[in-house]
């Protein structure tokens, strides 16, 4: 029966291609090898010790630099992944890389809450990018913010909800043309009315048409 000496041999097999890998890319094989065991914070710990006898520096994870998993940057840098951050979560991962792709990258950590100003950036996965220090491009003092980590999530829903209102208010597109076809300050606040009247109320939405009107009749 040969089943041992099978698995003897798909195992010698294996081990020769790992060791060419790591022997001929061994910063591509480490970033790699960190991708596969995100999950594992004690194994992500022994890779990075290797990591350092190869000659190989794994950088911080950075909001504005990290990408899902482990990158390489050059022959002797390899990138943390924002994925093996514990308590973060890849729905949040993803949102924070594409909206920097989109719009280019967070230039201050008040930026950063309002460009990611969703549900999904709970206090729990904060304090994650907090601690691991992925923030320390825009704000060094880690003990500081965590401190005022619910100041920050405040913040960030604060300024989705008035992103919000503010969508909503001028999404009457009748109302808007009749907005901008307007010649009088009071054919405005007509159409600013009507605006207000066919969106979703919401304690903030009176103070931003006040606001508005105050604008108008200044």
């Amino acid at each position: 029966y040969g089943f041992n000496k099978a698995h003897a041999a798909s195992y010698g097999i294996v081990a020769y291609q790992t060791a060419y890998l790591k022997a001929n890319f061994p910063t591509e094989f480490m970033a790699a090898l960190m991708t596969a065991e995100s999950d594992d914070l004690e194994k992500i710990a022994q890779a990075v010790n290797e990591c350092n006898k190869m000659g190989i520096t794994v950088l911080p994870p950075d909001i504005n630099q990290s990408l899902v998993n482990f990158t390489v940057t050059d022959e002797t840098h390899i990138r943390f992944g924002l994925n093996a951050i514990k308590n973060l979560g890849a729905q949040v991962t993803q949102l924070i890389i594409q909206e920097r792709k989109i719009n280019g990258p967070y230039q201050t950590l008040s930026d950063f809450l309002m460009r990611n100003s969703r549900r999904e950036v709970t206090k729990k996965s904060l304090e994650a990018l907090i601690k691991a220090g992925a923030v320390d491009s825009l704000h060094t003092e880690r003990r500081q913010l965590l401190e005022s980590v619910e100041s920050l999530i405040k913040f960030s829903k604060n300024t989705n909800t008035e992103n919000e209102i503010q969508t909503s208010l001028f999404a009457n597109g009748n109302a808007l043309k009749q907005y901008n076809a307007a010649e009088t300050d009071q054919e405005k606040l007509k159409a600013l009315q009507l605006m207000y009247q066919t969106a979703p109320k919401h304690k903030s939405s009176e103070k931003l048409l006040s606001d508005i009107k105050n604008k108008i009749s200044k």
